[in-house]
């Protein structure tokens, strides 16, 4: 079955709505097969490799295929034979021109056939191949029409659905996508009149009758328009839009398909700011609340193309079989059910003129992701425009960073008030603060409003800063703006920067240090959490937890409506105190058989966890190391892990992983890209506090930043995971801290030297994520070297000391240098602190000689830092001390002055003692000249010391009888305690 989706003009969302109506059907078991025909616009694979990793531009394609078979064609060659089986005429497989883009243990599978090869090696070629393709001789010359019947043949074997991405417009190559090979054509159509107009023509045009049983040879095409890119907020302007389109389109809909309400509003796809800016799935992004309503339109769609193909009974059979395994968000999520109160009260809070900012304040699992899923949707009855949702939730692998949250916001102002943008267009010359200015050619465009708001970006200004520029200025002065803008936040307890500004929390601490546009307000949803109530002391406060018997009355509806048993769901919402996802879990395995109605007792969640666990594995878990491993990686890491991690961490075998994974198959939840975390975050709560099944939380950071570095060190440039990029760090420096000082802590500070000090991997962390997360990750493991130190105070004092980043750093080179700095003046202040603050002596010494051998201990791990380290020069004495530390590591000639002036003026026998060793390393690198120097110095030093006596001072003397016998070996020697 071939579906090829189309619209009149561009940007209405089409490939968008072609890549999840794919990904959908994969997931469902089918075999899909994408092909990008839009050539003079291709990039379908975009929304499968955002950071183009895979490597897709290097395939052939479409427009290679096309090319190859012109050129065999022009190859001498018998004539057509028409008794041949398949195509007459040489033309390569079809297979070779696709691209596997993900496989599934259901059997559903997805491929992508690439417009054709473009990478920055051949982009000039294949503009060239596009632009001069002659359409007309293909079809005159080289049987055009009897190679597209021949593609189609191919395309239908190697899928059960085939899913065409066509130029818009009247065009050979649209005609051709619609025409010749599609059964459906999916017309995607944006709210104006334009497309309206563009889309009846063109369908009118394709269900003529004559030309069907012509040029189709009586194949059936159906037309299916998809109403895109609807604004559900503008209640007038969307009412207007979809009376013309049922009117106009209406009456192309396929017979085959009834509707619950009508084609518009059954099918209409909505506007979602949030995927306007960068090609991403809605499928893959499925725990935002922000993309329910959008994943629930392509699901809809896809739903009615799989009714269409209903004949194909393989594609309709396959969609529609019962899934082996529920989704957890399945599970536990679900129709959102009472909170009367709690709406009631935010709805009163939104119409007062009050705190900027609430909490909805509940314990796990009491339904506060589910509340911000409902505000989120189109028909809540909020009296509010929800302009933004944030999640902070560690399982989300959307999650984004504070500097994208004040981005979002001051885009989606800009779309609603004119006049605020207008307001942000002075800012264009901020170097810092890029703002898109576009302009409005759609037909029927506002007077005045002929430019718009394209885009806000911030650059490395302060989060602050751009808080103030994007959001507190432009919208300060405007009043009388109702219904408010409110902007949504889930779990701010899982807000996992801390409570610094560079954090969600700490610029929401900012914002409301200062007067706010009095239509904006945030909400946010929260655990009882000491540190949100500590940063955030002004907000109003909705407590979930509050009003028990209300909770349990909601909860005893939601059982209702999925067991349809009164008596069952009232005794379930008993014994689960109210809680929804306790309820939830006892309904869903009630459902599925695995629970004995007779055994629910009441209890809570964990207790029910423990309870489950026992039920299925016996009263006693076999405690193997590959489970502690596994269980312990699940519940520490930062985001959902693929598979291929988790047995690399694990150290399990593909077939062991297997075992471990149905084993806790109830627990897990899958997501796309292969990708496990555990179900909900009460469960990981569980794991970490009320059960002995995890290994220390520090040994397991180990594992994981462990295996991440040791896996990518030294290619990180070469598509390492983004996981890696973003988190490996962040584990060793955990791993560190919680090492408390402890020998194991060793190899964490070893790997993590090495990471920070690889310009490779900074420069792609940067790439990636921006200075600010990679800053913060900076001092955190800064602070937790200093934890690890055996110098007593080490760590208070750097606090002290540790002095922000500049603006300027934005380079690896530039940030390798500011960490050096940083690491010699705590180092130098440390030395110094020692120095006076104990009485000369053997434990002095000792601590002085632990101080060295730290520093020697991160220059041998991470030589770039040590290098950057001795850019400062010599300075004091604490200072001089770190660099003859360094240099001992990483002897380097150009400092030759430093290391002899430190034995000839020395302040210390500590120092003239390291300045010696010092030039020992050093000297294998010298000149004739510069070792005469050192002969010299030390000669004289060696008199000096010999007067002080040696029994006083034999290490020193050990050293000077060492050098002089590298200087002249030729010389008698005698070793300092010898009576000779």
């Amino acid at each position: 079955m071939i579906y090829t989706f189309y619209s009149f003009k561009g940007g209405v969302g089409r490939s968008m709505a072609l890549a999840n109506t794919g990904e959908l059907m994969a997931r469902r078991g089918l075999r899909v097969l994408m092909i990008d025909f839009d050539l003079e616009a291709p990039g379908l694979e975009r929304f499968f490799e955002p950071d183009g990793g895979s490597g897709v531009e290097d395939r052939r394609g479409v427009i290679d295929l096309l090319t190859s078979y012109l050129q065999l064609r022009s190859l001498p060659l018998q004539e057509p034979r028409a008794a041949q089986k398949g195509f007459p005429y040489p033309v390569e497989p079809l297979h070779e021109f696709v691209v596997d883009l993900l496989d599934l243990p259901n059997g559903g599978s997805l491929r992508l056939m690439p417009a054709g090869r473009r990478s920055a090696a051949f982009y000039e070629r294949y503009a060239e191949l596009v632009r001069a393709f002659d359409w007309d001789g293909f079809y005159r010359s080289y049987d055009g029409e009897a190679f597209f019947d021949w593609f189609r043949q191919q395309a239908e074997l190697l899928a059960d659905v085939v899913l065409i991405d066509a130029r818009t417009g009247i065009s050979e190559m649209s005609g051709v996508c619609t025409f010749q090979l599609a059964d459906v054509v999916v017309m995607l159509v944006a709210p104006n009149r334009q497309n309206i107009e563009g889309c009846e023509l063109i369908a009118n045009a394709l269900r003529r009758p004559e030309l069907v049983a012509e040029g189709r040879g009586g194949r059936e095409l159906h037309v299916l328009p998809v109403p895109s890119r609807v604004e559900l907020a503008e209640s007038d302007m969307l009412d207007s839009f979809m009376q013309q389109f049922e009117r106009q389109l209406g009456l192309h809909a396929p017979d085959q398909l009834t509707f619950e309400n009508s084609l518009f509003n059954d099918l209409k796809v909505p506007y979602v700011p949030r995927f306007s800016y960068v090609e991403r799935l809605a499928v893959r992004d499925g725990e935002n609340p922000a993309t329910v309503e959008l994943l629930s339109a392509y699901t809809r769609l896809a739903t009615a193309l799989v009714e269409l193909g209903r004949s194909r009974g393989r594609i309709y059979q396959k969609f529609h079989a019962k899934a082996r395994k529920i989704e957890p968000s399945q599970r536990t999520g679900g129709l959102f059910i009472g909170r009367a109160r709690v709406l009631a009260e935010i709805n009163d809070w939104l119409n007062a003129d009050e705190q900027p900012l609430a909490l909805v304040q509940g314990s796990p699992g009491s339904g506060k992701s589910a509340l911000i899923r409902h505000l989120s949707t189109a028909d809540t009855a909020l009296h509010a425009t929800v302009i933004h949702t944030q999640s902070c939730r560690v399982h989300d692998t959307r999650t984004s960073g504070t500097r994208d949250f004040i981005q979002s916001i001051a885009r989606a102002i800009a779309d609603l008030l004119p006049e605020y943008g207008r307001g942000l267009m002075g800012l264009r010359q901020d170097p810092e603060l890029f703002i898109e200015v576009r302009q409005n050619i759609a037909a029927g465009a506002p007077p005045g409003g002929s430019t718009f708001v394209g885009d806000v970006y911030i650059g490395d200004v302060h989060l602050e800063t751009a808080f103030d520029e994007l959001i507190r200025r432009p919208g300060g002065d405007m009043r009388n703006i109702t219904p408010p803008m409110l902007v949504l936040i889930d779990g701010l307890d899982e807000d996992l920067v801390g409570t610094g500004q560079d954090s969600i929390t700490g610029i929401l601490a900012y914002a409301l240090s200062g007067p706010l546009p009095p239509w904006l307000r945030f909400l946010a949803t929260t655990r009882p959490h000491r540190r949100v109530r500590d940063t955030l002391p002004q907000a109003r406060l909705f407590d979930l937890d509050a009003h028990p018997a209300e909770n349990r009355a909601d909860v005893e509806q939601y059982v209702l409506m999925r067991l349809d048993d009164a008596g069952e769901a009232e005794r379930i919402a008993k014994f689960s105190g109210g809680n929804f996802l306790l309820a939830a879990l006892i309904t869903s395995q009630l459902t599925e058989g695995k629970l004995d109605p007779r055994s629910i007792v009441m209890s809570p969640l964990d207790r029910f966890f423990d309870g489950d666990i026992k039920r299925r594995m016996g009263t006693r878990i076999p405690d193997t190391p590959a489970r502690r491993r596994f269980l312990s990686v699940l519940a520490t890491a930062y985001a959902p892990l693929t598979r291929q991690q988790i047995m690399g961490i694990v150290a399990q075998s593909g077939a062991d992983m297997s075992v471990l994974l149905d084993e806790w198959d109830s627990y897990l939840v899958s997501m796309s890209g292969d990708r496990i975390a555990l179900f909900h975050q009460a469960f990981r709560d569980f794991l970490r506090t009320g059960s002995k099944l995890l290994l220390p939380e520090a040994d397991t950071h180990t594992l994981i930043g462990g295996y991440l570095c040791d896996h990518w060190m030294g290619r990180w440039d070469e598509g390492a995971d983004d996981y890696a990029v973003r988190y490996a760090a962040m584990h060793l420096i955990e791993a560190l801290r919680g090492s408390h000082g402890q020998p194991q802590g060793a190899a964490a500070l070893t790997r993590l030297g090495l990471l920070v000090g690889d310009e490779t991997y900074l420069q792609v962390r940067l790439d990636r994520h921006g200075p600010e997360p990679l800053i913060t990750d900076v001092c955190t493991g800064i602070d937790a070297v200093a934890s690890y130190s055996s110098i007593k105070g080490m760590r208070d004092r750097q606090r002290e000391l540790l002095a922000p980043p500049k603006s300027e750093v934005k380079t690896p080179e530039a940030l390798v240098n500011w960490i050096g700095d940083q690491l010699v003046v705590i180092y130098a202040d440390a030395y110094e602190r020692l120095r006076a603050g104990m009485p000369p002596g053997n434990a002095r010494t000792r601590q002085l000689n632990s101080l060295v051998g730290e520093i020697q201990m991160l220059a041998a791990n991470a030589r770039s830092l040590a290098i950057a380290g001795l850019r400062g020069g010599s300075g004091d004495d604490g200072a001089r001390i770190v660099m003859l530390s360094i240099l001992q590591v990483h002897p380097d000639p150009r400092h030759f002055t430093t290391v002899t002036d430190a034995i000839a003026q020395s302040h210390s026998a500590f120092e003239q003692f390291h300045a010696l060793r010092a030039a020992g390393t050093m000297l294998p690198l010298l000149g004739e000249r510069e070792r005469a120097v050192i002969a010299e110095i030390v000669s004289a030093e060696a008199r000096d010391v010999r007067g002080m006596g040696v029994p006083h001072d034999t290490s020193r003397m050990r050293l000077i009888v060492q050098l002089m016998r590298e200087l002249n070996p030729s010389a008698v020697w005698y070793e300092p305690n010898d009576p000779k």
